[in-house]
Parts: C-alpha cells; structure tokens; sequence
C-alpha cells in the first residue's frame, strides 16, 4: 500500500528541483517532467496491482490526460512554457482524478490543485513583475514617459480623468458599483503601461550559444542586408530556428524574458496541500 505522504512529498520534490532551474535558466529539464510523469503513473500501477482494480491507474491516466489537456492549451495559447505544461501534466499523473469518486458528484483534489496553482501563480507572476520593475527603475520610467507622450494617451487623458472622477462621485453613492467601476477603469488604464514596460524590461540580449527552444524573440532576425533570417513565432524558437542562427553571422539576439512560473507553482501546490480541497469545501457549503 502507497503511503498518503509520499505522493505529495514527490510533488514537492519536482516542483522544488523545476523552481531551481526555471529561476537559473528558465526552463525545466525534460528528464524532471517526464520523471514525474512516469513515477505518478508507476504509482498509480502499483496501486492497481495491489488493490486488483484497474481504477487506481485510469485515475491517474485520467488526471494526466487533463493536465495535458489544460496544459497543451495554455502553451499553444502562449501563456505557458512547454515545461510548464509537462509539469502539470506530471502532477495529474501522480494525484490522478478518481473516476468513481467523481461520479459520485465529489469534486477531485487535483482540479483544486490547478485552481489554486493560478491563482496563487498569477500572484507570484505580478509580485515578481513588479520586483523586476523596481530593480529596472529606470528603464521602467522611460516605459511609463513613453506611454505618457503618446498620441493615444494625450488623445484619451480627459476621458481617463472624468471617468475616474465619476468613479469616485459614485463610491459615496453606491459603494460596490464605485469600486468595481473604479478597479476596473484601472486596470484598462494600466494595460498599455504595464505593455510597453513588459516590452522594455522584461526584455534582453541574449548571447546564441545560451538561446534555448521556447526563447521568445522580440522582433524578426535580419542580417547586415536586410534579408530576413529567423520570422519570431508565437510560440518561441525551435530547435531548427537555432541551427539556422548558428549558421548566420548573428552573435547575439533580443529575446522577452518571461516570470518564472514553476516557482508560482510550487507556492500554489503548497497552498492547496495546506487548505485541502477548499473547492469541495466551498461547493458544498454553496449546494
């Protein structure tokens, strides 16, 4: 029998190692995910023979499949890295979604995992872009007198401002309409600062022998000429798109230099371990 403890502490174990190298390099070694995958599966094959049912390893096939599912989404969708992706893919493997259990109407823990790995993981994203801008002070002022300068923001200011003065009339008025009006006018208003200061600090030229597959290029690669080398993709560079820069005379590259988002994975898989299934919780309390 598979101790209750040891399928956590796994998790921790691959979340840690993955935190590590995402902040050194800014990617996770495919050995660690597809070890994680493999164990979550031989765990829950272990559990199968020893119970002599075939559920406890359609559990974690089916916690897998859903972890490569949201994954796959969110990486070709560009909000993730593909180690990101084979992570949670590794941790629906080794907590699996119980087909039984959820036939029965109870909500699985793993989906209370996912949930909180965003939202703890969105956290850490904007905690750690603000750090970032702090540290970059001023490259962040000149992001923010750009956007200051242009023709979009002189052309709406006035409009800003009414609209804010409005917001804050109705706070005295109708306190919750005010205050959703309010957050939500700011954050429209922080969107195309928060965009051209992503695009100058969160930015970088990195030498080619340390570009990595899922780099993501800031602009198209041209040579001295003016012949287009290397088209950026949605998705990042390629193993291909680095043979075809190493065979050019290009030395170095601007690449955006994403968050970390393991390291947000692992504070948000901590959480969930210490709340538990705070989502059936809730469901049940709401039902």
């Amino acid at each position: 029998m598979i101790e209750p403890w040891i399928v956590p502490l796994i998790g921790l174990l691959g979340l840690g190692l993955g935190s590590i190298t995402d902040f050194q390099k800014r990617e996770v070694p495919d050995f660690l995910n597809f070890l994680l995958i493999t164990v979550g599966l031989t765990l829950g094959l272990i559990s199968s023979i020893h119970s002599t049912s075939v559920y406890p390893f359609l559990s974690s096939l089916i916690g897998f499949g859903v972890g490569a599912l949201i994954g796959v989404l969110l990486y070709y969708t560009g909000q993730w890295g593909g180690g990101d992706a084979k992570m949670l893919m590794g941790l629906g493997a080794l907590h699996g979604i119980p087909l039984l259990s959820v036939l029965q109407g109870n909500w699985p823990f793993f989906l209370t995992i996912i949930i909180t790995i965003f939202f703890v993981g969105s956290i850490f994203s904007l905690i750690y872009f603000f750090i970032w801008m702090a540290i970059q002070y001023k490259k962040t002022a000149q992001a923010i007198k750009r956007v200051l300068a242009s023709k979009t923001w002189k052309q709406f200011r006035i409009v800003y401002l009414i609209s804010i003065l409005v917001c804050i009339g109705l706070l005295f008025y109708q306190w919750a309409l005010g205050s959703s009006l309010f957050i939500l006018l700011l954050m429209a208003i922080s969107i195309p600062f928060l965009k051209e200061i992503q695009q100058t600090v969160m930015t970088k030229n990195q030498p080619l022998n340390k570009v990595v597959p899922g780099d993501w290029l800031v602009d198209d690669i041209y040579d001295e000429k003016g012949k287009l080398i290397l088209k950026k993709r949605p998705l990042g560079v390629e193993p291909e798109d680095i043979e075809v820069l190493k065979k050019s005379s290009v030395k170095t590259i601007l690449i955006r230099d994403g968050v970390p988002f393991i390291p947000g994975m692992l504070a948000g898989y901590i959480t969930s371990l210490v709340l538990g299934n705070w989502v059936a919780t809730l469901l049940n309390l709401l039902v």
